[in-house]
């Protein structure tokens, strides 16, 4: 649902059950953070610009729903504006448009990270908290939730490759002592490193993600402040001369974005099996569980629909880890076990 009343902007994503509210058009802010109460606030120099509120309705189903939510943001907004949320009226008017994003400057990056700092190597606990630390003092300063967005320098390694990495470290290792974890950078046929007290395992890290889609996500969400999760963005143009985005609305059923996970991990997959590895190389595969993991015993589910679909195919790793970037799915695939 997206709509505009008495000059507030209301959408609300049924897939998440997430409600953005914004005074006027959405606009990129110059702050942002979280309060204690998980609501995402946003502000243009001092001045709120929205909200963010992740469980609208659950919030409101284990009763720790309260106005003050809202109201302390927008003390002038209406809250009858919301009572049509979770029924099934959509103003049509409001589910598409249209978007410039100008040329992108390309500007010398500002260094937030060190190549030392991202190869150290560390044990489990330590990698956990070290990236959750190092990613929190990213955001709070000046273009580095840009750049952690964008994959910017070496915030693409930190991303995509270390941040995955201390995933796997909290859900499979985190106890372990006799356990460290080291990213290795450079062109070899692994990205990183775990020694256990007896022997070591290489590691290959690789994304299942929607390619294209996710950038123009992204432009969005640094143009805008939002992007729909369940839509559609198609673009013209390109970053160099500027890029025009068409988005749209859209609810998808939560089998459908289960089916999409499993065909992008399963692509993924693929895509390295291909490729030679030294026998003890294992492959960690991390994708988007958000809406994914909404659905009933998503972990289970989504893991039988994977191995069902790689039946077929030599896997070449003694293990496939599997994890989401919310935490909420993980399984791995042990060839010689479960194919």
């Amino acid at each position: 649902m997206v709509k505009l009343e008495n000059g507030y902007r209301i959408a609300y994503d049924e897939l998440t059950d997430t409600l953005y509210l914004s005074i006027g058009e959405p606009k990129k802010a110059t702050e942002s953070y979280l309060d204690e109460d998980y609501i995402l606030v946003r502000k243009d120099h001092e001045v709120v610009t929205g909200i963010t509120i992740e469980g609208f309705l659950a919030r409101q189903d284990d009763r720790s729903w309260k106005d003050s939510f809202i109201l302390k943001y927008l003390p002038k907004f209406n809250l009858e504006f919301l009572s049509e949320i979770g029924e099934s009226h959509i103003n049509e008017s409001c589910l598409k448009g249209k978007i410039i994003i100008p040329p992108i400057n390309f500007q010398e990056q500002k260094t937030f990270i060190t190549e030392h700092d991202l190869i150290t190597e560390r044990t489990p606990q330590e990698l956990v908290n070290w990236v959750d630390t190092v990613i929190k003092e990213i955001a709070c300063q000046k273009g580095g939730k840009t750049a952690l967005r964008r994959r910017e320098g070496l915030c693409k390694h930190l991303m995509e490759e270390l941040y995955p990495l201390s995933i796997l470290a909290k859900i499979e290792f985190y106890d372990r002592n006799d356990i460290t974890l080291k990213l290795i950078m450079g062109n070899q046929s692994y990205d990183a490193i775990i020694r256990f007290s007896d022997c070591e395992r290489k590691l290959e890290i690789t994304q299942a993600h929607e390619g294209e889609l996710r950038v123009l996500r992204v432009d969005m969400l640094e143009k805008e402040g939002w992007y729909p999760v369940s839509g559609r963005i198609e673009k013209s143009g390109s970053k160099n001369k500027g890029k025009e985005l068409n988005w749209s609305m859209g609810v998808k059923n939560l089998e459908d974005s289960l089916y999409t996970q499993k065909k992008l991990i399963v692509e993924a997959i693929r895509r390295k099996v291909r490729k030679q590895y030294d026998s003890k190389t294992n492959l960690l595969v991390v994708f988007d569980d958000r809406i994914a993991s909404l659905v009933e015993n998503a972990n289970e589910v989504l893991s039988h629909l994977v191995k069902e679909e790689c039946n077929c195919t030599v896997v070449n790793f003694p293990v496939v880890y599997i994890v989401g970037f919310g935490l909420k799915i993980f399984f791995k695939l042990e060839p010689g076990i479960n194919f």
